[in-house]
């Protein structure tokens, strides 16, 4: 885990007893999106993909104990993943079936568009 050292906003270690403060009345939502996407740069972006943490148990040995919390996280990630990659290539075969439906009914679309191109081609011959 990635631990951001020089964050700006760090309002928890201000002593709002000791210095003046006062909330703002009111701030501008181009404001509040600056501080979101300045927030956003300072967090690392593999941050959003771990598994929320556990206790683990506490045994004799501290370190076999952490591989062992380790392996557990990694296998749930593991499946969380796995079911995420499960689910996307269900909806991309759904999405073949679809473009390959539509695309049956644009080649008979372009086929009418050509009959009735050449019912107007023969009718504009006739009439000259």
């Amino acid at each position: 885990m990635t631990v951001v050292t020089n964050y700006s906003y760090s309002w928890w270690k201000d002593r709002f007893d000791m210095l003046p403060w006062e909330m703002p009345n009111c701030i501008t939502v181009e404001e509040v999106q600056e501080l979101c996407r300045h927030h956003e740069q300072q967090l690392p972006a593999g941050y959003l993909l771990l598994a929320d943490r556990r206790k683990p148990e506490v045994g004799v040995n501290p370190l076999l104990t952490n591989l062992w919390t380790m392996r557990g996280d990694l296998e749930e990630f593991g499946t969380q993943l796995e079911a995420l990659l499960a689910r996307k290539i269900n909806h991309g075969h759904l999405t073949i079936k679809a473009m390959a439906g539509l695309e049956c009914q644009v080649d008979y679309l372009h086929d009418v568009i050509a009959a009735s191109e050449d019912i107007l081609d023969a009718k504009q011959g006739e009439s000259w």
